[in-house]
């Protein structure tokens, strides 16, 4: 009989792309049960080995709710225990309290820092193991200055130092933030990347038409990333370039975006339907560049390699990146990047119009090269192993 990994996240599991390589990687060794937002992605809903157990998404509309959340934040910082109180006060994870109390499990798996009150309480009640994946670094993942950061980031730390001693194994995305968690909270994360399983990439190797360079963007419609940015990039660049987003969530951002573009670059960037993790290879494949552009408005902006990175990488695109350090370093160990000298949108346009077809079909040909190293083969396996090793004496 196999034991049992608990998996939390409050995140839409149908589209949360690491979370749904661990749950594929970990199947064949463990039964999974998996609380998350939403409904299950198709392709694992029915498959034998995962409970999943769907949670109620937080409700932030209700001016009282706004008002509580500010009251709780402040009082924490004269009294720590009312970041508990925050934190247990969404709807969220009182939901997802519930649903836990009596789940049985031989190790709980934590995803990022919102998980890890309910997923320690789970492992003590089971006398198990806690395992972290903190993604980015969570206390500094809001725009550095704002109302958001002073109130969120002390929460986020508390949150860190009360749980962190209970972990016993973690993972990060980038060794910068590894070093950054074992300093502050004493937490020794692995490195585990963001790639992609390694599939051979049929059609992605077209010719790129000197007078019609296409980009492509995707991910979360997110202000602090500040993707009004590559519209006004695009707006300085020659004519030949256009630009593709494919964004989730936040609405009223995306309509602001698509009028900026209408404003200052009509026809040349377009906003498409989000697709699911596991088809986004194919989706994008069809395009001559990922722009990779993460305005370091935090400093997990500014260090990290998302998902997207090694999304473009697979898809067989030359990828076009601000001076983001690990995104450069990769970069430059195998060639497939082309990197602006700072993030200002005019610089980041000189760099993209230097750029011509034979370039362009340089770079593309060595992201297919490297997607052969960087790839979930290589960094779940990781993973696999931290199991293994925790669930050994079972």
């Amino acid at each position: 009989m196999k034991q049992t990994v608990c998996l939390i996240s409050f995140s839409p599991i149908a589209y949360d792309a690491r979370v749904l390589r661990q749950i594929k990687f970990l199947l064949p060794h463990y039964d999974l049960i998996v609380l998350g937002y939403g409904d299950p992605p198709a392709l694992l809903a029915p498959h034998p080995g995962v409970r999943w157990i769907s949670i109620a998404q937080p409700n932030w509309r209700p001016l009282r709710r706004l008002a509580n959340l500010g009251l709780f934040l402040r009082m924490g910082h004269y009294w720590s225990t009312f970041y508990y109180l925050w934190h247990m006060s969404l709807n969220s994870a009182r939901d997802a309290q519930r649903k836990a109390g009596k789940l049985r499990c031989d190790v709980v798996h934590a995803n990022e820092w919102e998980a890890l009150p309910l997923a320690a309480d789970l492992a003590q009640r089971n006398n198990c193991p806690l395992v972290f994946d903190a993604h980015e670094y969570s206390p500094l993942q809001f725009t550095t200055g704002s109302l958001a950061s002073r109130l969120f980031a002390p929460a986020i730390s508390y949150i860190l130092h009360t749980y962190g001693p209970q972990v016993t194994a973690s993972t990060t995305v980038c060794e910068p933030l590894a070093e950054r968690y074992r300093t502050e909270f004493q937490l020794d994360p692995m490195v585990v990347m963001n790639a992609p399983e390694y599939r051979e990439v049929e059609g992605a190797d077209h010719p790129v038409d000197p007078e019609r360079v296409r980009l492509i963007h995707h991910g979360a419609a997110m202000r602090g990333r500040c993707l009004e940015t590559m519209i006004e990039i695009i707006a300085l660049c020659d004519h030949r370039f256009s630009l593709d987003f494919m964004l989730i969530g936040n609405p009223a951002y995306v309509v602001e975006l698509t009028k900026l573009a209408q404003e200052i670059a009509p026809n040349r960037v377009r906003f498409l339907n989000p697709v699911q993790p596991h088809q986004i290879q194919k989706t994008i494949m069809k395009y001559d560049l990922g722009f990779c552009y993460i305005y370091p408005s935090n400093y997990s902006y500014l260090v990290s390699l998302p998902n997207k990175f090694f999304d473009f990488i697979h898809a067989g695109l030359a990828v076009c990146i601000g001076p983001s350090p690990s995104m450069v370093a990769l970069g430059q160990q195998y060639g497939f990047t082309v990197v602006a000298p700072s993030f200002a949108a005019k610089d980041v346009a000189v760099t993209l119009n230097a750029l011509d077809a034979e370039r362009i079909t340089v770079l593309r040909r060595a992201a297919r090269q490297a997607a052969a190293q960087l790839n979930a083969e290589v960094e779940l396996t990781k993973l696999v192993q931290i199991y293994q090793r925790l669930l050994s004496h079972g």
